[in-house]
């Protein structure tokens, strides 16, 4: 059984940064952090769908400063909401940076843009997840964040 249910979308999980950087992304003056438990990593590369309970997080940085934090999780149960506020058992949510929740922020624009990835589980960034080695950093004892 994963150890992943940590997150009910209201509160960010309190320990997300212990979870693995598989990708990081540049967009103009923003520079995004990825990050996954190594079992949803482990479950992506053994070609099983990512389990009830995962939580993928970004951290963005603008100008190299830390600005925002927004999470997925996946649940198949969710209950409270109507289907229109969510991409298949994914839901979003957006932090700030001291991690409380970020009650200005419209999620709906997550919603919209990720509804185009239905076919990878409505994640972007699932193949820089399927070939991340996580053996390596395992092995080495790399160091996920600065």
């Amino acid at each position: 059984m994963l150890s992943l249910v940590r997150c009910l979308l209201n509160v960010l999980p309190e320990n997300y940064t212990d979870d693995l950087i598989y990708t990081t992304i540049d967009r103009g003056n923003a520079h995004e952090k990825l990050n996954a438990s190594p079992e949803t990593i482990e479950a992506v590369q053994n070609g099983v769908p990512m389990p009830d309970g995962t939580v993928l997080t970004l951290e963005i940085y603008r100008d190299e400063v830390f600005s925002d934090i927004f999470v997925m999780e996946k649940r198949s149960d969710w209950g409270d909401q109507p289907t229109e506020k969510q991409n298949g058992d994914w839901r979003f949510q957006a932090y700030n940076v001291d991690r409380s929740l970020n009650t200005k922020r419209d999620v709906a624009s997550c919603i919209s843009c990720h509804a185009s990835q239905e076919r990878d589980d409505y994640i972007y960034t699932l193949d820089e997840m399927k070939t991340f080695q996580i053996k390596d950093i395992f092995h080495n004892k790399i160091k996920t964040r600065p």
